[in-house]
């Protein structure tokens, strides 16, 4: 993460974003009101994103996948999150599934739930698999 604003760490490697799209995103994953970030959207990044939590930056990486078409591929996504957050995340990563490709790795069975397929990699039919897709044939 470059240092700057939110409202920069949000729209990194985008086209020009809408300032509203941005507002919009920032505030449908909490981050507008983090009293940790204060100022909104001016909020002041550190490079690195040094002055972040863990939560804060999942929470950006989901804003960002709601500003994109691409596919989002999050691994644990709620769990650096209070209940509240969480939620909200849940709910953003399944309205970006409605229009693009997301797949979790999550322990959340909120989230799992919710999913249109789920692979449980406890399964064993599922671990036969993943043991078959590492054999080494001569």
């Amino acid at each position: 993460m470059l240092s700057g604003t939110l409202a920069d760490a949000i729209s990194w490697n985008r086209a020009p974003a809408c300032p509203t799209r941005i507002q919009l995103a920032a505030d449908r994953v909490g981050l507008l009101a983090d009293g940790l970030l204060p100022g909104g959207l001016e909020a002041r990044i550190a490079s690195g994103g040094e002055n972040l939590s863990g939560g804060q930056r999942l929470r950006i990486g989901i804003a960002r996948a709601l500003l994109s078409k691409r596919p989002v591929f999050a691994d644990e996504p709620t769990a650096k999150l209070d209940t509240e957050n969480a939620a909200r995340v849940r709910q953003a990563l399944l309205d970006c599934a409605r229009d693009q490709l997301v797949v979790v790795a999550t322990h959340d069975r909120n989230l799992a739930d919710r999913a249109d397929m789920v692979l449980d990699l406890d399964e064993p039919r599922i671990a036969a698999m993943e043991a078959a897709s590492w054999a080494v044939i001569p």
